[in-house]
């Protein structure tokens, strides 16, 4: 104990000086430079006005399903991020995509938040496209600081994407989640915004008043003939119980997926 009643170290000749301590301290110091540098490349004031919801659904690791105070619902594109794909109308699943989308859930599903609209409100999909918070925090930006998502900047939505760039950069220098597990993305992960098997407009395969419910994006009949994924053209398309001509072998939800 010091004279003004402080720990003091005793220096021991001959053994290393708190050499823990040194590299604790290290540590925490850049895990505060770190946060300071996110938090810097937010622009000031850039706080604008947000609206209460709750997510409902969750599709994939960047779009969710929120319902508004009113009553009405928005599919919605979390903005400035791309996270890999797990139900693109035409592309398998990708790496990581599954460890978004379960993060995404864990994080948001059930969950009141608050969205916060940019210059653009939909795409071209008709999705809403916003900044979602939860308890003060930005879920694009925890999904791209935890290596769930690379940052993917389509103006004139760019309100925080100096930030979300900054937090991809640091999660793919320290390899976390898909910076490490999958072959690197490019650091713009794509040129727009992907749609899923769910944006799609309805395209249907046969013309008449014999729609099966069970296919309510393409209209197929109802038995009989019994069809099989050769007899039709459209691929990963939405399949409701009880499905009559199977094409949803593993009751994921999609039909004909390859």
């Amino acid at each position: 104990m010091g004279p003004d009643g402080v720990l003091a170290a005793t220096v021991v000749p001959g053994k290393p000086f708190l050499r823990g301590w040194s590299h604790a301290l290290a540590a925490v110091a850049a895990l505060v430079c770190s946060a300071a540098l996110l938090l810097a490349a937010i622009p000031a004031g850039a706080q604008t006005e947000r609206t209460p919801v709750t997510v409902i659904g969750v599709t994939d690791g960047d779009t969710i399903t929120v319902r508004f105070e009113d009553g009405r619902t928005e599919r919605t594109r979390l903005i400035g991020i791309d996270t890999p794909e797990t139900v693109h109308p035409s592309r398998p699943v990708e790496c990581y995509g599954r460890e978004a989308s379960a993060k995404t859930t864990a994080l948001a599903l059930g969950r009141g938040a608050e969205v916060e609209l940019d210059v653009q409100p939909h795409d071209r999909y008709l999705r809403l496209l916003a900044y979602v918070w939860i308890d003060g925090t930005m879920l694009n930006l925890r999904l791209a600081e935890e290596g769930y998502a690379a940052p993917l900047t389509i103006p004139p939505n760019v309100r925080y994407a100096e930030t979300f760039r900054l937090a991809a950069a640091t999660a793919r220098h320290e390899g976390r989640g898909l910076w490490s597990a999958c072959a690197a993305p490019t650091a713009e992960a794509a040129a727009e915004i992907e749609p899923t098997v769910d944006d799609l407009p309805a395209q249907p395969v046969l013309v008449g008043g014999n729609c099966d419910p069970s296919y309510p994006d393409v209209c197929l009949p109802s038995l009989p003939p019994d069809l099989d994924c050769r007899d039709v053209p459209q691929r990963r398309f939405r399949v409701l119980p009880p499905d009559p001509h199977r094409f949803d072998g593993d009751r994921d939800g999609v039909g004909c997926e390859q």
